[in-house]
């Protein structure tokens, strides 16, 4: 038996339950959330990952 076998088959299970193309907003200040919807046209350019991250923060940060 590999020890591995109990990660390998969690991984086997795991899948992605999200919500595509959305964001939850949390304004720790006002103490409120919202879902967001990103912007497609967001998606294409910045192919996700940090890129996407880094146009979030610039277009919406309020500070």
């Amino acid at each position: 038996m590999d020890s591995n076998d109990g990660v390998n088959s969690m991984l086997l299970d795991w899948r992605f339950d999200g919500f595509p193309g959305r964001v939850l907003w949390v304004d720790l200040t006002r103490g409120t959330t919202e879902s967001r919807d990103i912007p497609h046209d967001w998606l294409i350019e910045s192919m996700g990952g940090k890129g996407l991250a880094t146009r979030l923060l610039v277009e919406w940060d309020t500070t």
